[in-house]
């Protein structure tokens, strides 16, 4: 009877104090509600998402209970050449995901009396807990019907006066 007892013991600690054992982890999701999209003679544009910080809580019953950890998050918007010849980084903003749950509406402008013109699109990088991750928007093209001729290679161009 003893023996049983001992056995049921070891099983009981071992379920209470050791299931779930490791590190807990923090990851984000990114859903794009709206990409860059097409036009003509604009001067910004626009994306918007929601990002959602998931959190597997793999502590055991007794540890304390750890936080979802904060993530840094870089959003980039990126210009290229209509004959893909050429890319530049045009804008860089930062955010801390601190939050389970956030939406955020990102904008892109040229100063006045400019329009975009050839691809742009958002870039999305972070760390978490599955490492460095990236997330690209779709590409949007701009030009512009006003301008007269242009050369391929310019990420805005300045309206006739």
């Amino acid at each position: 009877m003893k023996k049983v007892f001992t056995i049921i013991t070891i099983i009981v600690v071992t379920i209470l104090f050791g299931c779930g054992k490791g590190d807990s982890e923090t990851t984000i999701d990114v859903r794009f509600i709206s990409e860059p999209a097409d036009g003509s003679n604009i001067n910004s544009i626009s994306s918007s998402l929601i990002l959602e910080r998931e959190f597997n809580d793999k502590s055991t019953l007794f540890e304390q209970k750890p936080s979802p950890k904060n993530v840094n998050m870089t959003f980039e918007w990126w210009w290229e050449a209509g004959d893909r010849s050429d890319v530049k980084l045009m804008q860089t903003e930062t955010f801390l995901m601190d939050t389970d749950r956030e939406r955020l509406d990102l904008t892109f402008s040229v100063e006045s009396g400019f329009v975009l013109a050839n691809y742009y699109w958002l870039k999305i990088i972070w760390e978490d807990d599955e490492g460095f991750q990236e997330v690209n928007s779709r590409k949007g093209f701009y030009n512009c019907t006003i301008c007269g001729n242009i050369k391929n290679y310019q990420s805005n161009v300045k309206l006739k006066n």
